[in-house]
């Protein structure tokens, strides 16, 4: 009897402690939002087959609908499935605890599809809603920096420094964008600064020549050169290395540097600048137009090759053809500064179709179509913001 009793009880307690078991382990279980939220990470990270395997998990479930199919949206962009997502993503799914992901994902597609209104238009909506979310930020940089708008581009790129202050692609994006627009001491202290932050051995010998044709612009030929001889040669090295040879008058020099960099296996703009260079000086004015011309071909919006062009027309004696080219210059030069009186206005009004019609009609006279029909996109989702359903 005491035996039977004995038996009895520790069956009690074994039971109890199955009991217990089972509660802890259904404690234990994630929520969906839980599990939205880890496969929402692991599509971040690439790891496709765990976030598939968790939609999978909560499209089980038709209340956890909204999630499953926001989820499947986030791992399509991940997987660079751009129209697909977009598809999938809903606008009406961008409301309570998925607004902040679905808008990110959404702008990400677009990015993506190279549709750069539609795309700003939901990152900017984004990142005024939720200003610490870095991804977001630093897609809506990336935007206004293809766009040509400096100043919207690096307005976000400040924001991006204080969230990833050990970014180097934060400061090296910010050097570029100085350097296009010519403002040259503050293009070298961000990618100085850039170059602190260790970046990869094949991006820091691309920030080292940008860094350099900063300095030479600003005729600081012997520093530009000692940072160049610290990086393995490159056609774009060896280019601007010849370039910077000519700054000093080393001619000798420059030639050789030159003929290293054809050896290189291509072509890059900084070696056609350096041959052209090398020929006008030598006095062959024909053969330097000719480079001048492959050169402006490839980068039409370069006023400074314009310029060059004028100059090397009048050598020749085409004294009509010279007065064109330098006028074209000149035009060049008004559009630029055109071009950036419109972009800081188009920062203040996002919602302005006008002005990025304009901004279009400004890319298109310098030769820049790609910008040109990046602000008609920019124009068309403008206009139709108002009406968009991922608006709060």
């Amino acid at each position: 009897m005491k035996r039977a009793r004995v038996r009895l009880l520790l069956a009690g307690v074994v039971l109890l402690a199955v009991l217990a078991t089972g509660w802890a382990f259904w404690n234990r279980r994630p929520t969906p939002r839980q599990l939205f939220q880890t496969g929402a990470v692991a599509a971040s990270r690439g790891d496709i087959g765990t976030a598939e395997h968790i939609q999978a998990q909560l499209a089980q479930d038709p209340a956890n609908a909204d999630l499953a199919q926001a989820l499947r949206g986030g791992v399509l962009v991940n997987s660079r499935r751009y129209a697909q997502a977009v598809e999938t993503l809903d606008p009406t799914l961008a409301e309570g605890e998925l607004r902040e992901p679905v808008l990110v994902w959404v702008g990400e597609a677009f990015v993506g599809l190279g549709q750069l209104g539609q795309a700003e238009v939901c990152l900017r909506e984004a990142v005024r809603e939720f200003p610490n979310n870095e991804h977001a930020v630093r897609l809506l940089a990336i935007v206004y920096h293809d766009l040509g708008a400096m100043q919207p581009a690096l307005q976000q790129l400040e924001q991006l420094g204080k969230l990833a202050p050990n970014d180097y692609r934060v400061p090296r994006m910010c050097g570029s964008i100085y350097l296009d627009f010519e403002q040259y001491d503050a293009c070298v202290n961000h990618l100085r600064h850039a170059l602190q932050l260790n970046p990869p051995s094949e991006v820091r010998t691309e920030i080292v020549v940008e860094m350099a044709r900063a300095l030479r612009k600003q005729l600081k030929h012997a520093e530009a050169l000692n940072e160049l001889y610290l990086i393995d040669p490159t056609a774009e090295s060896l280019g601007e290395i010849a370039l910077n040879q000519i700054g000093q008058g080393d001619l000798k020099g420059a030639a050789e540097s030159l003929q290293r960099g054809k050896q290189a296996g291509r072509v890059s703009p900084q070696l056609l600048e350096a041959e052209s260079e090398i020929l006008y000086e030598k006095k062959q004015y024909g053969p330097a137009l000719t480079v001048l011309r492959r050169l402006l071909a490839a980068q039409p919006h370069d006023h400074g090759i314009q310029y060059k062009i004028a100059l090397a027309l009048k050598e020749t004696g085409a004294t009509d053809d010279a007065t064109a080219a330098m006028k074209r210059f000149e035009e060049m030069t008004t559009l630029r500064k055109q071009l950036t009186e419109l972009n800081d206005k188009a920062n203040a009004n996002p919602y302005d179709e006008a002005i990025r019609l304009q901004l279009a009609e400004v890319c298109d006279k310098l030769g820049r179509k790609d910008l040109a029909q990046g602000w008609r996109d920019a124009a068309k989702a403008a206009r139709e913001s108002g009406r968009s359903s991922l608006k709060p």
